[in-house]
């Protein structure tokens, strides 16, 4: 290194610099009771914010996927009702067919044009 003043060159031995972020890092910092310490401190966590929104979005969540099983349920039961009065129209239908099939031969004779007198 040379120093400006005296304009002579000096051999400095290098110093190694350690950096320092915050309070000391050794086994109780980052006990349990530290880590609740720092939780409680409202004015200066996050940590009450992230849970309300967390559970806001949970509630948004489970009220979303109510409406939807809501909707898909009322669906599912429509599509029931529906098969059954299917089924049921389907009785009268071959009803009516099988008495519409009894008059064909009757209608046959009575529409009959020859004479017999």
């Amino acid at each position: 290194m040379i120093d400006t003043a005296s304009h002579e060159t000096h051999t400095a031995t290098p110093v190694v610099l350690t950096a320092t972020f915050g309070p000391k890092r050794d086994g109780n910092a980052w006990s349990f009771r530290a880590m609740r310490s720092r939780l409680t401190r409202r004015d200066q966590s996050l940590y009450p914010k992230l849970s309300f929104s967390i559970g806001l979005a949970i509630l948004c969540a489970v009220v979303l996927a109510a409406m939807i099983l809501s909707r898909a349920w009322n669906d599912f039961a429509e599509a029931r009702q529906n098969h059954y009065d299917i089924q049921y129209f389907r009785q009268v239908l071959d009803t009516a067919n099988l008495i519409s099939a009894e008059r064909g031969p009757a209608n046959d004779v009575m529409s009959d044009r020859t004479d017999a007198a």
